[in-house]
């Protein structure tokens, strides 16, 4: 027997931040000395030295400040470069990591005026003044407090006041130096260059370096240049790159072993099933299930010619899309048969450079917008870099913002033969879209082609696993004309695709929450999820049938819940969870938050600009820690401090994907009531870059939790569930698969009004 999905709603509570004073912050509570305040001083005056000999920005300069370490947002610089004119966070164009393994640091480029550079050095240079005056050599954070609370003590400075200098001294703890960044990228092919923002006029800027450039090269800050016009930048005016890589090829699909013996010749007429996108190479029109597709060729034949090959990839791809059933049953997901729209955009080996490839996915996007799964199976042999998103994935991302109803499926790419498995290639870095691995069906294991993550140095990819086939196990799809063994991620992936269109467009659930119930799946209660495994099968494997999916075992409760967030923090401290005889809740718990973040590609390694933090767990008397998480989460709760890097590295932060684990699991021993005999929910919320406007304005940000509720003593307890949350005002709706499928077919029969 099984439990099937609830749906739970609930308007949630938005409250805004309580701002309280915060405690100074020093790095590794490490005393600030003279000398390093004077080391800073010389370091900035030799970047004015620097930015006086160059023109070419007219009145602007760039400036990297290289952090001891990487750093929370609040310990960035606030006070140095403060202007009346911009805040200092929209200064930022560009953010890095330095130093290698653990010993990461952050590098933040800022874009200012000359004007504002020497007003910084003018502010140092009092702040130095006043530091010898009041401190001599040094101080500690204690000393700074101190200070701080003394009401007698008054700063006589004109140029900042008490609070200023403070926050001075706190933010240059953090900084180990100024300096320009120079670009070293080593790129011999044509290379996609992303410059730093600087409001410029990019044409005529480069006539400034004599290279002219058409705006067909030009996409918001990227631009395509030919190898010598990138030697000349880079001979120039190197400082401008923020970032480079090469205008890559695709690539296409591991030769096949044999052809198969299996005869799939019939299949139904397509009626009102669900849509699939597919963008790939070419499609053979005159196969078995051509009826099930609707084909659109996006290059140019007159002037390509495709070869017979060309067609096999993506007609390989759309036949799993379709029949999946029929040709392999034993990965038959219970999902039926779905239509695909099959974008035709490159040859086998390429046939379309990247450049122009992002510009064709967001024409092919924007054109279609009632298909709401797509899946991507192309990839680069390149790795990607561990500071910056590729420009491809990026696209990705930001479609995925843009339309809310959208959702990339993308093959993790694949390791060439021969060649030793290195990290994963674009567009597999895109942190929205759900990017597939492959593992093998016999031993669970990664695949023999396998390619690795992370993203950025911190990013889960890829995001999931599922099975794509292996040199001695592989999958049944069709090529033109005849049914043939292979393998690959590019096979992985459409399998996933279809359990999303299937819950997204037949169950109806919002695609946070179906990415959010992919991802649970995956997780499971079995595995211990480890960093190092993730890098090759992300948070686990997904189960095969739909059912494991979308429905749970009899001695548990799952639900989803989706919101919007505005303000810092939602929260719903009223959720019902029953008790057992002995007053304690008999459960260990899961939750899982997705949600789809709005990304700044110029910032580099700080790619995405929101945070939402998710606390779950039984409720408490008190307004400190109303809470008491499943995770022993403390972040946002006044009186803890967690380190940025361990906030990172434990808690994900930054990530848009989080998952919390009851730390109570090994245990199995139900849980005492803390005061109240409910559970709560909050979702913080916070932004790395925020405008003026958008204080007025704030943008939300869509969420999907889906909560699991593991009874530990075996009771079915959901019908008991579902009454409570009914008498303490949610709005609880059971997912149905027999009934959703059925609602949804009557729902696509075309009604004939004459008659």
């Amino acid at each position: 027997m099984r439990n099937n999905l609830l749906h739970l709603n609930k308007t949630f509570i938005p409250a805004a931040r309580e701002r309280s004073p915060f405690a100074i912050s020093f790095y590794k509570s490490l005393p600030v000395t003279l000398n390093h305040l004077n080391s800073l001083l010389q370091s900035l005056k030799a970047t004015k030295i620097y930015w006086d000999r160059q023109n070419l920005l007219n009145n602007k300069c760039l400036i990297s400040a290289y952090c001891f370490g990487i750093i929370a947002k609040t310990n960035r610089i606030s006070e140095l470069f403060k202007s009346p004119h911009k805040q200092v966070n929209d200064m930022i164009v560009g953010a890095r990591f330095g130093g290698e393994g653990n010993q990461h640091y952050h590098i933040f480029t800022y874009c200012m005026t000359k004007n504002n550079l020497t007003f910084a050095i003018f502010k140092l240079e009092n702040l130095i003044k006043v530091f010898n005056e009041l401190f001599q050599d040094e101080v500690s954070k204690d000393g700074l407090t101190i200070y701080r609370d003394n009401k007698t003590l008054v700063l006589s400075n004109e140029y900042f006041s008490k609070n200023q200098f403070i926050a001075l001294i706190e933010e240059l703890s953090y900084i180990s130096r100024f300096d320009i960044y120079v670009c070293e990228e080593v790129i011999e092919d044509n290379a996609i260059v992303t410059l730093f923002n600087t409001d410029s006029d990019i044409i005529q800027l480069f006539k400034e370096i004599n290279i002219n450039l058409t705006n067909e090269r030009i996409n918001s800050n990227n631009i395509l240049l030919f190898p010598d016009e990138f030697a000349r930048l880079k001979a120039v005016a190197p400082y401008l790159i923020a970032m480079a890589v090469s205008d890559f090829s695709l690539i296409g699909l591991p030769d096949s072993l044999n052809e198969n013996e299996l005869s799939v010749k019939k299949i139904e007429e397509p009626s009102n099933e669900p849509i699939i996108g597919v963008i790939d190479t070419l499609f053979k029109k005159d196969v078995y299930f051509s009826k099930w597709v609707e084909y659109v060729e996006e290059l140019d034949t007159s002037i390509i010619t495709p070869a017979s090959e060309d067609y096999a990839h993506g007609t390989a791809v759309s036949s799993l899309i379709v029949d999946l059933p029929n040709i392999n049953p034993e990965l038959d997901d219970g999902c039926g048969h779905f239509r695909v729209k099959h974008f035709g955009v490159a040859l086998r080996q390429g046939g379309m450079t990247t450049f122009k490839l992002m510009k064709k996915i967001e024409s092919i996007v924007d054109v279609n917008p009632n298909i709401h799964v797509w899946n991507l199976s192309l990839g680069s042999t390149r790795a990607i870099n561990n500071n910056f998103i590729s420009p491809e994935a990026s696209i990705l991302d930001d479609l995925q913002v843009k339309y809310p109803n959208i959702i990339f499926v993308i093959a993790g790419t694949n390791s060439e033969a021969g060649k030793v498995s290195g990290l994963i290639g674009a567009p597999a870095d895109s942190i929205n879209s759900i990017v597939v691995n492959s593992v093998r069906k016999s031993d669970n294991g990664p695949a023999s082609y396998s390619r690795s993550g992370p993203a950025l140095s911190f990013f889960i990819k890829p995001d999931i696993s599922y099975y794509g086939g292996d040199y001695d196990e592989p999958l049944n799809v069709c090529y033109p004309y005849k049914i043939v063994e292979s393998w690959g991620t590019s096979f992985a992936a459409p399998l996933i695709a279809r359990k999303l269109a299937y819950m997204i467009d037949i169950l109806k659930i919002p695609r946070e929450c179906a990415k959010a119930l992919l991802i649970d799946s995956a997780v499971g209660w079995e595995r211990k999820f480890n960093l190092n495994d993730s890098n090759l099968i992300g948070r686990g494997i997904v189960p095969i049938d739909i059912h494991d999916i979308v429905q749970s075992q009899a001695d548990e409760i799952k639900f989803y819940i989706d919101g919007e967030s505005k303000k810092y923090r939602s929260y719903e401290y009223n959720l019902p969870v029953p008790l057992n005889k002995d007053h304690r809740f008999p459960y260990v718990a899961r939750a899982t938050l997705c949600y789809f973040p709005k990304c700044s590609r110029n910032q580099g390694v700080d790619y995405t600009d929101t945070e939402l933090n998710i606390k779950f767990g039984r409720t408490r008397d008190g307004k400190k820690q109303p809470i008491e998480p499943i995770d022993k989460d403390y972040q946002d709760i006044e009186g803890y401090f967690v380190k940025e890097k361990e906030a990172r590295g434990l808690f994900r932060k930054w990530d848009n994907i989080k998952v919390l684990t009851d730390s109570n699991i090994d245990k199995k021993q139900a849980k005492k009531v803390l005061g109240r005999d409910n559970w709560g929910i909050e979702v913080i919320y916070s932004r790395r870059y925020v405008n003026r406007k958008d204080f007025k304005d704030p943008q939300g940000v869509k969420w999907g939790i889906v909560i699991t509720l593991k009874a530990i003593d075996g009771k079915n307890r959901i019908d008991e569930f579902i009454r409570m949350c009914s008498l303490n005002d949610w709005r609880v709706y059971p997912v149905s698969v027999e009934n959703m499928s059925k609602v949804y077919a009557q729902s696509q029969v075309d009604i004939d009004f004459k008659n």
